[in-house]
This record gives C-alpha cells, sequence and structure tokens, in this order.
C-alpha cells in the first residue's frame, strides 16, 4: 500500500522474510490451501525452505536479464513509448490494492454505476435544465440567437458521438459560451444509456472550476456526484522537505473512500487525476478500479504544463485503452495532441460554425503598476458599466481590489480569487451575476478562477498578460452570450511594484512565455473570428522552442522496472508545498443540500462539524456512503494556503490532514484570505 519503488537486485522481502519467519507459520496449511488450487505446484515446506535460500541470487539474475531484455524489445518497437505506457499502467497493483480495501471494507464491486435506465432519466432531466436556460434569454436577439446554436451544436455532437461509439477517444473544441460542459455531459449519458459506459468522471484544473460543475451536474442530472481533490495537510514536496514523508496519512478510512471513486459521478481535479496515471503510493492506483467502462471528461486540457503535457497524452491513452473507457477532451483552445497520441481521436464538434465576432483584444505596448491598472479599470466602469480585471497571483488581485476601493463605490467592486471557501466564491459569483443583470455598474478584480467555466459576461476586460490560450479564455468572458455589440479585453504587461513581473511565478515555462509575447507582438489586435490562427502561430512557436519527445523516455525507463524515473509529474509544473485550512465561515450561505447534510451530521454548527473530524470514533461508526457525505460536506469549508501564509495561523499536524484556523479573524467576509497574500510579499499558483 505505500511507496511504489524501483526493481531493485534484492528481492523485496529480503529483509522480512526469512528461513526463521518461515519456521514459525503454519506453512502446511498455507501449502495445502495453494495446492488446492494448484494441484500441479505439488509444494512442501522443505522445498519452500530450500527455494527461500536460493531466491536473492535467482532474483538477481532475473532482474537484470529482465531489464535489458525488455529494454531491447521495446528499442525495435516503432511506437515504443505507446508500448511502454501499457505496460506503465498499473491495472495488477490496482487490483490488488482494492480487493484489499474494498473486501475488507465490505463494500461489493460494481457498486454505484449508472444503469442505462438511470442515465435515460439524468439526459431527460439535462434537456428539461437546458431549455429552462434557454427560456431566459428569450427575450433578446443576440442571445436567443447564440442560444439557438447551442442546441443545434449539442444535438449535432450527440448524433456524432453515436455514429462513431466504437472509438475511445474523442474531442470537443468549440468556441467559449456554447455550452462544452452540459454538451459533453449529454454525451456520456447516451454512451451509459447504451451500455458501453457505466460512470462519468469529469476532471477539471482549478477547484473554483470544479465547485460550479460538480454543483451543475448534481442540478442538471439528479446524480449523485462525489467531489475529490486535496485532503493531506502538507504535500509531498513539503513533506519530504520536512522529512515527515513516512508520517503522512496514506491508509485512513477518509482516503480509502475516496480514492476508491465509488460514485455514478466522479468530479475531481487534475492533480488527482495524473496521481492515478502516475501514482507514487499503490493507494492511488485504487482510482483505476473505477475508470474500468468510466466516461472521461477532460476540461480545459490547455491548461496542462507544456513539459507533462505529451506523456500525459500517450499515458491516458493507454489507460483509457485498457480500461475499455472513453475519454473526451472539451476547451475552447485545445493544444496539439501529436507527439502523444497514436492516433487522431474523433471530432465531435461541428465544422464551420458561423459564430459572430463577439470580442476584440487589443495589447498595450507599455507596462502597468497596481495604480496604474487600477485608475484605469475605474474609468473604464463609466464607459462600460461592467469591467473584470483578471490579475495572475492572488497578491496582485487583492492590492489593485484594494486601490480600486477608494476610487469606486463600496457595492460596485467584487474580488473573487480560490483564497475563499467554496461557499463564499459561489455568493461572490452570485452578487456578481445579480448586478450584471439588473444592469447595475460592476468591477470585478479576480484570478485565473473566471477564465474557464465560470458564467459571468463583462462589456470590457483588462488581462494581465498570460500565457496566450489564458488570453482566448479570459475574451469568453467578454459578451459571451451575444448580448452587446463588440466587446473588448485589454492586455497589459503587469509589473508588481513597478519592477516586479509577477506572471513568471504563474507560468514557469520560459518557451511558452516567449511564444505567448512573440505572437502578441505579431498581433497586437485581432477579432474572435481570428483567435484560431493566433493560437496556431502560439502553438507552433511553443514546439519550435521545446522538444516535446523528451519526457517520453520516462515511460520506457519506468516500464523497465524503475517507476522512480518519473519523479514527481505534476499538470501544473509542482505545486507548491500549501496546507488544508478549514474555515468555520459562511454556514449561512449554504445551499439547501448542503445545510441539510450539516444539519445531519453537525447540527450544532461549524465548530461541531470539525470536531466529529477529529474523533475517528464518529466517523468510524459511519457507513462507507455516510462516509463519503461526511467528506464531501467538510470540503465545503477547506481553502489550500501557502505554508509561510499559514505559519503562526495554523497547527499543522500530520495525523490532522486538515487544519484549522488559530484566529477565525484571519479569514475576512470581504476578501477570504487574500490579504494574507500580500503579507511579506509572498506569491503561491495554489489559489489562483
Amino acid at each position: 500500500h505505500g511507496e511504489l519503488g524501483d526493481i531493485e537486485g534484492e528481492p523485496p522481502w529480503a529483509a522480512t522474510l526469512t528461513s526463521d519467519h518461515v519456521a514459525e507459520c503454519d506453512m502446511g496449511g498455507l501449502f495445502h490451501f495453494v495446492n488446492s488450487y494448484f494441484p500441479g505446484l505439488k509444494l512442501d515446506g522443505a522445498e519452500f525452505t530450500q527455494w527461500l535460500s536460493r531466491a536473492p541470487e535467482i532474483w538477481e539474475t532475473w532482474a537484470a536479464k529482465c531489464e535489458s531484455r525488455f529494454r531491447a524489445e521495446l528499442t525495435r518497437k516503432v511506437s515504443r513509448f505507446s508500448v511502454a505506457a501499457s505496460h506503465c499502467v498499473r491495472i495488477p497493483t490496482s487490483g490488488l490494492i482494492a480487493s484489499d480495501r474494498l473486501d475488507a471494507a465490505g463494500i461489493l464491486p460494481g457498486a454505484d454505476l449508472i444503469s442505462p435506465e438511470m442515465a435515460a432519466e439524468a439526459e431527460s432531466r439535462l434537456l428539461d435544465y437546458c431549455s429552462a436556460r434557454a427560456e431566459s434569454f428569450s427575450g433578446q436577439k443576440g442571445p436567443r440567437k447564440l442560444t439557438s446554436l447551442r442546441q443545434m451544436v449539442q444535438d449535432e455532437c450527440v448524433r456524432r458521438f453515436v455514429d462513431s461509439s466504437s472509438a475511445h477517444m474523442y474531442t470537443l473544441v468549440l468556441p467559449t459560451g456554447l455550452g462544452k460542459t452540459l454538451t459533453s455531459l449529454r454525451v456520456a449519458l447516451k454512451a451509459c444509456q447504451s451500455g458501453m459506459c457505466s460512470r462519468i468522471i469529469y476532471v477539471a484544473p482549478y477547484l473554483s472550476i470544479l465547485s460550479q460543475a460538480t454543483r451543475e451536474v448534481r442540478h442538471a442530472t439528479g446524480l449523485e456526484v462525489l467531489e475529490h481533490h486535496h485532503l493531506s495537510a502538507i504535500s509531498v514536496i513539503g513533506a519530504e522537505n520536512e522529512g515527515l514523508k513516512d508520517c503522512l496519512p496514506t491508509g485512513n478510512d477518509d482516503t480509502t473512500m475516496l480514492d476508491s471513486w465509488l460514485a455514478p459521478v466522479v468530479t475531481t481535479t487534475f492533480n488527482q487525476f495524473f496521481r492515478a496515471l502516475f501514482p507514487e503510493r499503490a493507494q492511488h492506483t485504487m482510482r483505476l478500479q473505477a475508470l474500468h467502462g468510466a466516461f472521461v471528461i477532460i476540461d480545459e486540457p490547455q491548461v496542462i504544463d507544456r513539459s507533462a503535457w505529451t506523456l500525459f497524452l500517450t499515458m491516458t491513452e493507454a489507460m483509457i485503452k485498457q480500461a475499455n473507457a472513453k475519454l473526451l477532451f472539451s476547451t475552447a483552445t485545445l493544444p496539439p495532441l501529436q507527439p502523444g497520441l497514436s492516433s487522431d481521436p474523433v471530432i465531435l464538434a461541428p465544422p464551420y460554425l458561423e459564430v459572430e465576432s463577439r470580442y476584440e483584444v487589443d495589447v498595450l505596448e507599455w507596462p502597468l503598476g497596481e495604480d496604474e491598472v487600477a485608475q484605469m479599470a475605474a474609468e473604464a466602469v463609466g464607459d462600460a458599466g461592467s469591467v473584470a480585471v483578471i490579475m495572475n497571483t492572488v497578491g496582485d488581485a487583492y492590492e489593485v481590489y484594494n486601490r480600486v476601493r477608494g476610487l469606486l463605490p463600496k457595492e460596485v467592486c467584487f474580488l473573487l480569487t480560490g483564497a475563499m471557501t467554496a461557499p463564499h466564491k459561489a455568493k461572490r459569483i452570485d452578487e456578481i451575476k445579480a448586478a450584471l443583470k439588473q444592469g447595475r455598474p460592476v468591477l470585478a478584480i479576480c484570478t485565473q478562477i473566471l477564465e474557464c467555466g465560470v458564467d459571468l459576461s463583462f462589456a470590457r476586460m483588462f488581462r494581465a498578460a498570460p500565457v496566450l490560450p489564458s488570453i482566448v479564455q479570459a475574451a469568453g468572458r467578454v459578451n459571451r452570450h451575444a448580448e452587446l455589440g463588440i466587446g473588448r479585453i485589454t492586455v497589459f504587461r503587469f509589473l508588481r511594484g513597478g519592477e516586479d513581473d509577477t506572471r513568471r511565478y504563474v507560468y514557469r515555462s520560459g518557451p511558452v512565455r516567449e511564444a505567448t509575447d512573440v505572437c502578441l507582438a505579431a498581433y497586437p489586435a485581432w477579432g474572435e473570428q481570428q483567435s484560431s490562427e493566433v493560437l496556431n502561430e502560439y502553438h507552433s512557436q511553443v514546439m519550435a522552442r521545446s522538444t516535446a519527445t523528451e519526457s517520453l523516455e520516462a515511460l520506457v525507463e519506468a516500464a523497465c522496472g524503475r517507476w522512480s524515473a518519473f519523479g514527481r509529474v505534476d499538470p501544473f509544473d509542482g505545486d507548491y508545498p500549501h496546507v488544508s485550512v478549514f474555515v468555520p465561515f459562511g454556514e449561512d450561505l449554504l445551499d439547501s443540500h448542503v445545510m441539510s447534510l450539516l444539519q445531519r451530521y453537525a447540527p450544532m454548527g461549524l465548530d461541531q462539524l470539525y470536531d466529529r473530524y477529529l474523533d475517528r470514533g464518529f466517523r468510524s461508526n459511519l457507513s462507507f456512503r455516510e462516509r463519503k457525505e461526511f467528506m464531501a460536506l467538510m470540503q465545503h469549508f477547506i481553502v489550500p494556503l501557502d505554508e509561510k501564509s499559514a505559519h503562526g495561523r495554523v497547527a499543522i499536524d500530520p495525523e490532522r490532514p486538515i487544519a484549522i484556523l488559530a484566529d477565525r479573524r484571519d479569514y475576512c467576509a470581504e476578501t477570504g484570505f487574500a490579504h494574507l497574500k500580500c503579507e511579506g510579499n509572498t506569491t503561491s499558483r495554489i489559489m489562483i
């Protein structure tokens, strides 16, 4: 169940199993049991003891010969990386771990699946949900036209899937605002109706997208959804730095419950999905059991770091084929799939979509500091009415927000970052949405949280220069429903304090930043219709600056028994160490479903909820399904806080995977934890 290591010269049992140990065991009973299933072996105690004494030498020979022969065999393969990846999918490991953990817990195989009848009912409910949303735009010409296009696209994508349902991999590349999430979900339900799939796994890059998508899936389909993201107080990187890796909680019931992914619909993050593909501990491989016959939706895959992208594609293809699953990439800006995939996926989006240009992009030639950004944004509110500013870090967003509060009425300004609890973010998004609907002046200061999966639309936007796909994603929140003539997004280079370019803290790949700058210089202005051309040029520039196949050599090494060759493969080029902090705030912000769970498990409120989390006796008396509900409830109040900001504010304890604030006043009802990000000039990518 522990860390997955390399095949060494010594057998794994060398330090734990000796002749003395054998003498203490009922070997006669064991051999009788084995012989009843494999009578041809004719095992006996004396023969086994003799074999055990010779085993180390035999093992050493096997290990050396097998590696050299297998490596030579892979070298002769034309598609050696794909073949190597097929050997790296830890299906046998997964079976062993799941057999132990799930059987011991009394959980039957095949639990929590979507039957064809459930899928048909969920699709019917989804169509009603879409119709209700369309009805809200029926009175506006531009949005009404776009809604009709959404409905046509969704129907066409489903038809294309049905016609090519024998394939394993698909793409859904559509302009932002055309309903990719709901279309992906309907396609997945079609696969479940036919019996080809029996579980839906939705994978998103950020917790903000995940929380919103989880709510939408629940409301649109009525299916049970398990939301899974980080629960460890210390990341693996942080634990290694402190020498605490062996103390990490890896075998408790809550971890087992979450790692099993046993629910009709599972929503999870890229980080958790990567641990299924590139497990560091055997515990992580349990997730592969849930992937058998699943329909996997990868939302916004363009945010995966370039250094991991090709490796991710190759390993994902191998996993999907072995698990007899299906996978759909859903995005407006899909990076190149070759090298990576051995064959092209099926394209579900209809060609030649006639989408009228909704926005224009322009690039400022000079850099801006906090004061200039605040002044520019405040002036734009008077002209455009609804304005959004997207900064690259939480600290940058807070500094700009802190300045605009002195320039505009308080009710006009909103701060939205990942430094808030899920109910807090949802409440803030609802506040912004309500202000926009009422036609009130709005200035939303945000991080990348706004770029993916958030259904908000502004007349004007300012974006601190990120990488090019992020610009296109951000533009999807400008005139999103074609309710205006033309919206505008201005990209500017931001310097914190007039000196520090904080983009490098978030987008750490030099080649990717360079490719973006080349494209922005070549295209100082463009419209939505030209976005594909600019993106194609960006991907060409990135490929020219990096060798995409370098990372694939790790597949060969891992397949030959050197699992450590993977190191730690992360979707975002390695996260900073962070602490999961329970914030007892926002009980009044909960929706009816979450409130009913709180009243069931902690009727006295959030303090009681955390006390019961610490009470192992309480949780041990819960059923498997109740533990899932309890931990899902806990997740609504967890915010990841970088270790520097957490120092002195929470107690980091390996026995308590989720910490709690020492002083409740450290969490602000207006800004969450964002104000802490500016103390000591801290920068973190965790809470975008």
